[in-house]
């Protein structure tokens, strides 16, 4: 086996604070007939700051990122249950649950960044973009008319040379 050598190419940070996260959460919750019908309702709202995140600086540094704590989240949503006991005796019970949970997501700020790249591949990008949800999807979308059609070049969709939003990873 031979040597091995690293260089890290992302700087420590020996100033950096810890992510804070402060959140209210309220809920109900009821039991009917003899707890057999079950349900319960939350709603809450979290912030999330001073998130850590890996920042690109000049590579004249030696370095090409460096952590720093700079982004805010927030998230918030509503989780509701029901439930109940079909069946229940001595030697047997059968219950049924069923549950809805919609999450809101918005990055608040990312300090001075207008956005952060998360990945991508095949020419989009998922990013974190203040005032859009965290894991927008970025790409190029088709030209269109002033109605909204797409347009069509010889057969094929003519695609815009600017980027933009063009979905999340989010599902409804």
């Amino acid at each position: 086996f031979g040597n091995q050598a690293n260089l890290p190419n992302t700087q420590w940070n020996p100033n950096l604070k810890a992510e804070t996260v402060t959140g209210t959460e309220f809920g109900i919750e009821g039991r009917l007939f003899e707890n057999r019908l079950r349900f319960s309702a939350t709603y809450y709202n979290q912030l999330s700051e001073d998130l850590i995140v890996p920042i690109q600086v000049t590579a004249a540094t030696g370095f090409t990122n460096v952590w720093d704590n700079v982004a805010e989240m927030e998230n918030k949503g509503i989780e509701l249950e029901l439930g109940g006991t079909v069946i229940q005796n001595n030697d047997f019970s059968f219950d049924i649950d069923l549950n809805w949970a919609k999450n809101d997501n918005q990055v608040v700020s990312l300090g001075e960044l207008d956005s952060y790249i998360l990945g991508g591949q095949w020419g989009m990008t998922l990013q974190a973009r203040p005032g859009q949800p965290y894991g927008v999807i970025v790409g190029r979308d088709f030209e269109r008319s002033p109605d909204g059609q797409v347009i069509f070049e010889d057969g094929l969709p003519k695609i815009s040379n600017k980027q933009k939003v063009l979905g999340n990873i989010a599902p409804d």
